[in-house]
């Protein structure tokens, strides 16, 4: 095998580029209006009550 040659050293950590510059933020834009809401629709009428069915009669107890 060949012999392993000396290592080479890595040159100089180069220098840092100057930080760039933040970007100023744009207008907030304005909040439209609110949107009212529609009207509320009519309530739906109660359905009518059934009448309740009369008692049967009672029998007569035969002694």
């Amino acid at each position: 095998m060949a012999p392993v040659g000396p290592a080479i050293p890595c040159g100089p950590a180069g220098p840092c580029g100057p930080i760039a510059p933040l970007v100023p933020a744009g207008p907030v834009a304005p909040v439209g209006p609110a949107i009212p809401c529609g009207p509320v629709g009519p309530v739906a009428p109660l359905a009518p009550v059934e009448p309740v069915a009369p008692l049967a009669p009672v029998s007569p107890i035969i002694p």
